[in-house]
């Protein structure tokens, strides 16, 4: 289990260091065969790791080292009520296969669970998406009960309503 967090501006330096993204090489280039990979580990990288009132970065670290292993991005969506966003979650490369990608959605879903319950909101909508073919962003879509929306070009849009009492 990590230890979670809010983020402070003082974590650009540990994040601008964060790698999500399993590159090969190809004679002398480097190549990301997942895009998506490449796409979050640079979204984690540039990300003010702030929190306010309508958004988080929450930083998941390992309990002796310190390491940010994971890293997620909630937000209130401006045009819903009762709607929120899970932009990314990103698990460190050297922590894959640990579980942490659904340590890092069970935070996520709580952040956003306490953020609608503070302001009154009863019944929540989370949105999120993932390239089509990311089958692990996919398979913990699905373990915690989001459903598919439907496919727009390479995105997959899920949704997950629930309730507060």
């Amino acid at each position: 289990m990590l230890e979670w967090r809010e983020g402070k501006p003082d974590d650009k330096p540990l994040l601008s260091q964060f790698s999500c993204a399993r590159q090969q090489r190809a004679g002398q280039r480097r190549i990301f065969p997942f895009p998506w990979e490449k796409q979050v580990q640079s979204a984690v990288r540039t990300v003010k790791p702030t929190c306010d009132a309508q958004s988080a970065i929450l930083l998941g670290a390992h309990p002796d080292t310190g390491a940010i292993l994971g890293v997620v991005s909630v937000a209130k969506l401006d045009l819903a009520e009762d709607g929120y966003i899970i932009e990314m979650i990103a698990v460190e490369n050297s922590a894959r296969s640990q579980r942490i990608g659904d340590e890092a959605m069970n935070e996520a879903l709580q952040w956003i669970a306490n953020h609608a319950d503070v302001r009154g909101i009863r019944t929540v909508t989370v949105v999120a998406d993932c390239h089509r073919r990311n089958k692990r962003a996919r398979a913990l879509l699905r373990r915690n009960k989001f459903l598919s929306a439907g496919v727009e070009g390479v995105r997959e849009e899920w949704f997950y309503e629930f309730s507060l009492r």
